[in-house]
């Protein structure tokens, strides 16, 4: 993104300010990303134990992402500038609604089946994704088409973030892995879907787009507010100071200082979203690669 258009951004966020909604969806933000990993502690991984609570913690989730981009657009906040971070959230949306909680695609055969919670859970998520298809349909003109330099840049950006990461964790022996899953391409499909469809997706427009956004809005420097999202970021993985205090204190900061990086240079959310989720499906694949070489 050029000069003028890092100018236009800045421009655009001064045009509006109200703390109260900007407080608001920020604590909302930290509230749902601290209190999500309970639940996987408390499930010890059988999502099916607080499935209730799943479903809640994402719709809460995809709630947010979009009235925030709805209240941020209508104001002249353009956080979402270009065709490709606006149709992948869209897309998904659509994507969650069509996987179970274990992230397996739900089919035809079982589609009969679905509980009444989840078939809420799959029509409201339809819902919001349809609502924010009519706005982009509305507004398409309001958004541009990322060049192909852009996206290249993310793909060589994703590459080496997640190298840099591997080789962090290999040389400091956070964790060893002794063999690649044994259906290493459903593994690394589901782990893509996963992302796609929600961590790598949520994670990135609520921190790199809408708290950023909002502190912006509301008279924060812009380095100030990359630097408070980027330590709320690091916070709600507090689940690896325990599990894996390397990864916490070397991975996760590597992770967030990328994405924190590229979304400052290019204001482009699908950016940050490429290289969240070329980390988190490639990172265990690069380390099992790299460990012969650094044993």
């Amino acid at each position: 993104m050029t000069q003028d258009n890092n100018q236009h951004f800045l421009n655009d966020v001064k045009r509006y300010s109200n703390p109260k909604i900007g407080f608001v969806f920020i604590l909302a933000i930290i509230l749902i990303f601290n209190l999500a990993p309970l639940i996987g502690l408390a499930s010890q991984g059988d999502y099916s134990r607080y499935t209730d609570y799943a479903y809640l913690y994402i719709g809460c989730s995809y709630t947010i992402i979009v009235l925030g981009i709805l209240i941020f657009q209508a104001h002249g906040l353009e956080i979402l500038s270009d065709h490709f971070s606006l149709w992948l959230i869209i897309c998904t949306c659509f994507v969650r609604t069509s996987l179970q909680g274990n992230h397996e695609p739900i089919s035809i055969f079982n589609l009969g089946l679905l509980e009444k919670r989840e078939l809420v859970y799959t029509l409201y998520l339809g819902f919001l994704g349809l609502v924010l298809s009519i706005y982009g349909i509305r507004n398409r003109k309001r958004f541009m088409i990322p060049s192909g330099n852009l996206v290249f840049v993310g793909i060589v950006w994703s590459i080496g973030t997640v190298l840099i990461i591997a080789l962090t964790q290999v040389l400091l022996s956070s964790f060893e892995i002794t063999a690649v899953p044994p259906n290493l391409i459903k593994s690394i499909r589901n782990e893509f879907l996963y992302n796609i469809s929600f961590a790598g997706v949520s994670e990135e427009v609520c921190f790199r787009g809408l708290i950023v956004g909002f502190m912006i809005v509301n008279g924060y420097k812009e380095d100030f507010a990359f630097l408070v999202q980027a330590v709320l970021f690091w916070g709600i993985h507090y689940m690896f100071v325990t599990t894996n205090p390397i990864w916490f204190f070397t991975g996760i900061p590597l992770l967030t200082l990328s994405t924190t990086l590229i979304m400052k240079k290019y204001k482009t959310i699908f950016l940050p979203i490429l290289v969240h989720t070329t980390v988190n499906v490639f990172i265990y694949i690069f380390v099992f690669l790299l460990q012969p070489y650094f044993s």
